[in-house]
């Protein structure tokens, strides 16, 4: 039976209220996404799977703003995204959103720690150096002594951690992840999902796409997605949740650095 996620007692974060998403094609109008009334709360680690065309992509995309729906409202910490102005929009997502892509995205001219360090500098300012919150994020994600190879010289698993520090650089409430470890083998896949499992401990709210139902249960909860709906919403005690509990026991689990630390 599936077990009641703790994260629950935390406010909801993100609110999917009837939404539907349909797009014009050649004559006929595609539902992308129909009827999704969808609840996350804080500190949540979720994944969405489904087979290619089920809506997965669509419902990343109304949830970090970069498409609208057509019908139904999205609320992100309260917030309508749909009334926000494109300016207004890449503040909030500057400030509330991390992405992590399928393909990295790392900028091949930086260097790792640049590739870090970019989106706090384009946030506050090339004037305010951020050298100790970057070299934290690499500690965390084991990349600290790589810090000055560029993107081609690293493993795709190394290239995907990097991007996760990236996305954690003004330490957002929200990380989003599209098939973060579709393009890597076995082993370099674990290592970014316990990066991912690290940014929940820290307290942030993780949300994943992924085709690899394995993969989909370290999550605490999976949604799955067919022709737009959603079919099932199956919460569960993860292996992690169980790590995390053996900490009373005295131990210990490395953490995901925020900027209050």
């Amino acid at each position: 039976m599936p077990v009641e996620n703790k994260a629950q007692a935390k406010p909801a974060l993100i609110r999917m209220e009837s939404v539907a998403k349909y797009f014009p094609m050649s004559g006929e109008v595609i539902k992308a996404l129909e009827d999704i009334n969808l609840t996350i709360y804080e500190g949540e680690f979720v994944s969405v799977v489904g087979r290619s065309g089920s809506g997965k992509s669509t419902l990343m995309n109304m949830i970090t703003g970069i498409d609208h729906p057509t019908y139904g409202e999205v609320l992100i910490g309260g917030v309508k995204t749909r009334l926000l102005s494109e300016n207004e929009m890449a503040r909030w997502r500057c400030n509330n959103l991390g992405i992590v892509f399928q393909f990295y995205q790392l900028i091949p001219v930086l260097s790792v720690m640049d590739n870090v360090l970019l989106p706090m500098q384009l946030h506050d300012g090339f004037s305010v150096d951020h050298t100790d919150r970057a070299e934290q994020l690499l500690h965390s994600v084991d990349l600290w002594q790589k810090k000055d190879r560029f993107p081609a010289q690293l493993s795709g698993g190394e290239q995907q951690r990097a991007a996760v520090a990236r996305a954690l650089a003004n330490d957002p409430s929200i990380l989003i992840a599209d098939e973060p470890t579709g393009n890597l083998s076995s082993s370099e896949a674990k290592s970014v999902m316990d990066v991912l499992k690290q940014t929940v401990s820290a307290g942030r709210t993780v949300i994943y796409v992924t085709h690899d139902l394995d993969i989909a249960a370290t999550a605490w909860r999976t949604v799955t997605l067919s022709d737009g709906r959603i079919i099932k919403d199956e919460k569960r005690l993860s292996k992690y949740q169980k790590r995390s509990a053996s900490k009373k026991n005295g131990q210990q689990i490395h953490q995901i650095p925020s900027q209050t630390d």
